[in-house]
């Protein structure tokens, strides 16, 4: 939503979002609580402040009220997208359902002024019932005005997973529950007190469709439960299922934007391993990207310098998301730490090094990881890699470019990993390429690959670039070969470019 501040007018709430204005108090006044600055309602170019001090900032997360005509939008200024969005949606779907049950009510409560005198009542009842948003708070508000409205000296609410709810006499509605138990409803849903031994008739009622739960009323001591109470009850029951299904939804929507936020913080927190910068290593242009498929990368890529010269990394994950970003994490640390241990400089000492440290949990988590591990030492030009069942690895010498195919299986394999090395004297703008699956194996719409022969061509085709044009032209081809297609995999690449007089 576009504000213009020096034109823009705040408007007080009109009369039409009455019926939800103390949900949306509510609700406003829990987003700042937050940490929000200002919540407001825009509708057909008007804005109405609802609390905080607006800004106009760009910083926003915004969600429709659709149930209004025209359409209403909740507004929360302050808020960055992600976990924010998914909530405020959470907030304005609990407010369409709100404003359409109270609707639904309203028509409801005409047709039963019609048919009962005490339709006035149930209005009453259902209107004060539906502030709150507590599954318990709107069963004891529910069971109060039930009790006030029927008369009745005892109410009851059970429900699966939620505490009895007792309103009136308790030592009686306890007695009433013991008896529901143990006894079989009739076909009109009452017990009698002559056959149950009870003082009370007991009127059982189910509550609603969707909802499990019985609505349970004690008739007067000295008469029978009629028909006028029974239409009320039934009326409750009903709305209160209503109202119960509402708030285990709402319950539910929270409960997953907090997990939603979890995740992304999680996700978060393990792309913070892929370093965000390449070394400034003289001799070589060196770069490297990660794009994940989801908010969390299975893929990783890493370097250090070390006494032997730089040690690089590319590693692929078994699986996607969060799981597999865990297990990159791990993986890119082992890495790291395995290089600074290693006094040889062969990068066959340094996979094996890793797949001791690694190789017991991979197995029982079922998962496996391909890699290639290099090493460029600066004094001879020479850079040597080992390959653990990893694939796109091309070797572009003097303008030729070859693939490097695979030494030992992946990590997890095989719990002893035991490879020579391949040795490469770089000169000036031969390059390396270490790219992931998710590149070559990234499909079109007729489910045709990008493949690794067009990789090779299109490196070939490009030898003249830098390291990062390299990188990002090849993740243009790539994009632009899928074209609409969602993303399949993880991509991750990195060159390794030599530069400058050969010695």
């Amino acid at each position: 939503m576009s504000v213009d501040q020096s034109t823009t007018v705040l408007h007080v709430l009109p009369a039409v979002f009455n019926d939800i204005r103390e949900e949306l108090d509510h609700i406003s006044g829990a987003w700042l609580a937050a940490g929000a600055e200002c919540v407001l309602v825009d509708r057909a170019g008007l804005h109405f402040l609802l609390a905080g001090n607006p800004t106009w900032s760009s910083s926003r997360v915004e969600a429709d009220l659709e149930v209004f005509d025209p359409v209403a939008t909740l507004v929360v200024e302050g808020v960055g997208p992600g976990w924010a969005q998914t909530r405020l949606s959470a907030d304005a779907r609990m407010l369409d359902r709100l404003a359409t049950t109270r609707s639904q009510l309203s028509h409801t409560t005409a047709a039963l002024v019609e048919a009962n005198d005490q339709a006035l009542a149930f209005h009453r009842l259902a209107t004060s019932s539906t502030t709150s948003l507590g599954l318990v708070d709107i069963m004891h508000d529910l069971a109060d005005e039930a009790h006030r409205l029927t008369g009745a000296p005892a109410i009851a609410i059970l429900a699966p997973d939620s505490p009895i709810v007792l309103a009136g006499d308790h030592d009686l509605g306890k007695t009433l529950l013991d008896m529901v138990h143990a006894e079989a409803m009739s076909e009109s849903g009452v017990i009698r007190r002559v056959s149950s031994g009870l003082t009370h008739d007991v009127l059982v009622t189910p509550i609603g469709h969707d909802e499990p739960g019985l609505l349970i009323v004690a008739g007067p001591a000295d008469g029978r439960i009629h028909s006028p109470t029974r239409k009320l009850a039934a009326a409750i029951a009903g709305h209160l299922g209503g109202l119960m299904k509402r708030a285990r939804s709402h319950q539910q929507e929270l409960a997953d934007a907090r997990l939603r936020h979890e995740v992304e913080a999680a996700s978060f927190l393990a792309a913070q391993v892929l370093p965000r910068r390449s070394p400034a290593v003289p001799g070589l242009d060196l770069y490297a990207r990660n794009q994940p498929a989801r908010l969390a990368s299975g893929d990783y890529y890493t370097w250090t310098m070390t006494r032997h010269g730089l040690v690089f990394a590319v590693g692929d994950v078994s699986g996607k998301g969060l799981p597999a970003a865990l297990v990159m994490t791990m993986l890119s640390t082992a890495t790291t730490a395995a290089a600074h241990r290693d006094n040889t400089g062969n990068p066959a000492v340094i996979l094996a090094e890793i797949s001791a440290d690694v190789y017991d949990y991979l197995s029982d988590s079922g998962v496996f990881v391909t890699t290639v591990i290099g090493v460029w030492e600066p004094e001879s030009g020479v850079v040597s890699i080992v390959n653990a069942g990893h694939s796109p690895v091309l070797f572009n010498q003097q303008g030729c470019v070859e693939p490097v195919p695979p030494h030992v299986p992946p990590l997890g394999v095989l719990p002893d990993v035991s490879a020579n090395a391949v040795s490469f004297e770089l000169v000036p703008n031969d390059l390396l390429l270490i790219g992931s699956d998710g590149l070559v194996e990234q499909a079109d719409g007729d489910g045709l690959q990008f493949g690794q022969d067009r990789l090779a061509g299109a490196v070939a085709a490009n030898q003249g670039r830098t390291a990062a044009e390299l990188v990002e032209k090849l993740f243009v081809l790539v994009e632009s070969h899928c074209g609409p297609q969602p993303q399949d995999d993880d991509r991750t690449l990195l060159v390794v470019r030599r530069t400058g007089a050969r010695r």
